[in-house]
């Protein structure tokens, strides 16, 4: 019959073809192991993970920073500042910043820093936070109030 490849040369020339196949093809068809069957549970050998390489190499993602965790980041930044008179400038955090401006606008007499500083230190004498913007903040979801809603404004 017409096709047919006498005796036990048909996977010889299989095996030929196959090859030939694989280097047209830029050796893409590697036959390593034979008799390695794939199914159910037995994935392909390209496809498995390598000896020492994680399932997961870009780890877990990380959960998004709730509001209070931003602003703690955001004032515990440390910024150059210039000061009055000198040519260097001091090194200091967010939080001691808005802390200096506020204790100099209540000396300079203005109510509303003042009002801010003795609510701070009436607080910390009753056992509160030592931490104003906190406190502002608690004082806010108290009052049922949403982050939106707060009409925070700035310069």
């Amino acid at each position: 019959m017409r096709g047919e490849v006498p005796g036990g040369q048909a996977s010889t020339i299989a095996g030929e073809i196959l090859e030939q196949f694989g280097n047209l093809c830029g050796g893409a068809r590697v036959m390593d192991d034979v008799d390695y069957e794939v199914g159910f549970g037995k994935p392909p050998k390209k496809s498995q993970f390598k000896k020492g390489q994680s399932g997961n190499p870009g780890g877990r993602r990380t959960r998004p920073r709730s509001l209070r965790e931003e602003i703690m980041l955001k004032l515990d930044r440390k910024v150059a500042v210039p000061m009055p008179g000198k040519k260097t400038k001091q090194i200091m955090t967010v939080r001691e910043i808005i802390a200096t401006k506020l204790v100099q606008d209540a000396a300079n007499g203005k109510p509303a820093a003042l009002k801010h500083v003795l609510e701070c230190e009436d607080s910390s004498l009753a056992g509160g936070t030592d931490d104003p913007l906190i406190e502002f903040t608690l004082k806010l979801e108290e009052d049922g109030r949403e982050p939106k809603d707060w009409n925070i404004r700035s310069n």
